[in-house]
Order: C-alpha cells, then structure tokens, then sequence
C-alpha cells in the first residue's frame, strides 16, 4: 500500500527548502519582491479614462440618436422599431459602465 506520511513528510521537506534562503546554500532564495508600477504606467491609466469618456459619450450620442429617430418614425407615421435600438443602446451601456466598475476594482 502506499504510505502517505511518506508523501506528506516530502511535501514539507520541499516546502521548507524553498523557504530557506540562498545563503545556506540548500534554499532557492526567494526575495521578497515590492510592486512597483511599470513604465509608462501613468500615461495607460490617462489613456484608460480617456477611453472610459469616449465609451460614456458614445453611449449618450446613440441614446439620442435612437430617441430622435424614433419621435421621426412616429412623427411619419411608419412602422416603430427605435425602441428595439434604445434597448440594445441602454444594454450597451450597461456593459460599458460594468466593464469600467470591474477594472476600476481590479486595479485598486
């Protein structure tokens, strides 16, 4: 049968090997690394709010867009499919303002 004190004693043995440091000479030395954040990292996050504002206005100019085509399709007295449109906008929209709240999460 299979001895898993065996199994567990390796694990640990490794474990604790790993933790040791280089210097002892049986350690692999891992550093303790400080985040710091990469090149041109500030210039990514202006270029990030610059297009979360493109994808805002985009979304207001297709709202209206939608609103006044539709007051056209009444006012003509044609078949109303607008409100089809201002739905898929108000989606689109939704997803846009999801998307940004999740990467402004992630990246706090």
């Amino acid at each position: 049968m299979l001895d898993l004190s065996l199994i567990a004693q390796a694990a640990n043995d490794t474990i604790t090997l790993a933790q040791l440091p280089a210097g002892t000479g049986g350690g692999a030395g891992i550093p303790d690394i400080a985040p710091e954040a990469p090149p041109f990292a500030d210039k990514f996050l202006d270029l990030g709010s610059a297009g979360t504002w493109v994808a805002y206005l985009a979304c207001a100019a297709a709202l209206v867009f939608a609103g006044a085509k539709m007051g056209w399709e009444r006012w003509q007295g044609g078949q109303v499919e607008s409100p089809k449109k201002m739905a898929a906008v108000i989606f689109g929209a939704i997803i846009v303002a999801s998307a940004v709240s999740i990467v402004n999460w992630a990246s706090a």
